[in-house]
């Protein structure tokens, strides 16, 4: 395993991002950073199942929300949903925060880069966008359609093993 990388679980993949969601929105409901944040989650009616862990998703999510409610300085409202895609589904965290620069757009994945003077190491966004890769999703951000930052993890879709499909 690569260094920097939590351990891969496999007996929690592959998951339903629903639950990652349901998961990571109790935790950040609970979490001092977000206290005044009005933490908004969308999920469909039907299981959106990708080949990846649970565990892992969970805490690239929880990432992303805390870095939003960090950029929004603790006011603000920041929407977690669940797209199809065209290629596969996608997690999308939107804040009405000022945004990421496009300046800085690539900047924020690099380790150590944090737009928080005094606080964190900056590895977050960095650590999140390695953990998505291993799974051949992808990290991007781009602007809201409010204003502020969007947030969007790229999954492949879960393929059905030819033993299961009939």
């Amino acid at each position: 395993s690569r260094p920097g990388l939590p351990g891969a679980r496999h007996d929690d993949r592959p998951c339903d991002l629903r639950g990652v969601v349901a998961a990571v929105e109790e935790l950040a409901r609970a979490h001092p950073r977000c206290r005044h944040v009005a933490l908004i989650c969308q999920v469909p009616g039907q299981p959106v199942v990708v080949d990846a862990s649970a565990s892992h998703l969970e805490q690239v999510l929880l990432n992303l929300i805390l870095n939003a409610s960090d950029a929004l300085q603790g006011e603000g409202q920041v929407r977690v949903s669940i797209d199809g895609g065209t290629g596969g589904p996608v997690l999308v965290v939107d804040d009405n925060g000022p945004g990421v620069a496009p300046a800085d757009r690539d900047r924020i994945f690099e380790p150590f880069y944090t737009g928080k003077p005094g606080s964190g190491w900056g590895l977050g966004l960095a650590v999140s966008r390695r953990m998505v890769a291993q799974y051949g999703g992808t990290l991007r951000v781009g602007d809201a359609p409010g204003g502020g930052a969007r947030f969007e993890v790229a999954l492949p879709m879960l393929q059905a093993s030819p033993a299961t499909a009939g």
